[in-house]
């Protein structure tokens, strides 16, 4: 699975620095038989941030390390190419965000590498991500969270080898009792589960509104305080 990034400035609507976001997700192997996202040919998010409400300019860091960070995570998840700036992210988001250890937890390196570049802009460069790969059972996940020390946790639902995102609730929960756990599915019925399991809150995952997104984490973070 690969994606292509195209960026063009904007700035009307009052916002400052905003950028237009395309993304083109296109399926490049036999992972389309199994990943629902890699079996639709196309899929476009035409500038997200119209949507938002009118109500306050945008936050660019200008810190190169971030884009290094931003890089070297694409790298890691598989992901070819480079980025040449930073995204814009709301302000209120990175205020609320800023300096918090935030790990997102999914079995879809694609999801990883969009939500990647906003999470590390909006948490100044300490987001974190854990693919969890078929070979790597309960235990090994566990693990893998664990070293990462984060402070706040988007765990995805459907997991490899059938282990699911609510089940991984109470352990956490036992091993990282100051940490935020915040379920982060695509279903909504779903993240009813994360609430039941104990979680802190739990938020839908859209590739296609995702300033909404980080604005619903940062409000649950918040709230938590």
């Amino acid at each position: 699975m690969q994606f292509l990034i195209k960026t063009a400035d904007r700035r009307d609507r009052g916002f400052i620095n905003i950028r237009v976001v395309m993304i083109y997700l296109k399926s490049t192997n036999r992972e389309a038989q199994h990943d629902p996202l890699a079996q639709a040919p196309e899929i476009r998010l035409d500038d997200p941030f119209s949507a938002l409400p009118h109500r306050e300019s945008f936050v660019l860091p200008q810190r190169e390390n971030l884009l290094q960070k931003i890089n070297a995570a694409q790298l890691t998840l598989g992901q070819q190419g480079e980025y040449s700036e930073v995204p814009d992210v709301p302000l209120h988001v990175y205020e609320t965000l800023r300096g918090k250890r935030v790990l997102m937890v999914d079995d879809t390196a694609v999801l990883l590498a969009i939500y990647s570049r906003f999470l590390v802009s909006a948490s100044d460069g300490h987001s974190d991500f854990v693919l969890h790969l078929k070979h790597m059972q309960k235990s090994d996940l566990m693990d893998a969270i664990i070293a990462k020390r984060p402070d706040v946790i988007l765990l995805d639902y459907e997991l490899e080898a059938g282990l699911k995102g609510p089940d991984l609730v109470a352990p956490l929960r036992e091993q990282l009792p100051n940490c935020l756990l915040i379920g982060f599915s695509s279903v909504p019925s779903c993240n009813q589960f994360f609430i039941e399991a104990g979680a802190d809150g739990a938020v839908l995952k859209r590739v296609n509104q995702i300033p909404q997104t980080l604005e619903r984490i940062a409000e649950v973070v918040k709230s938590r305080g």
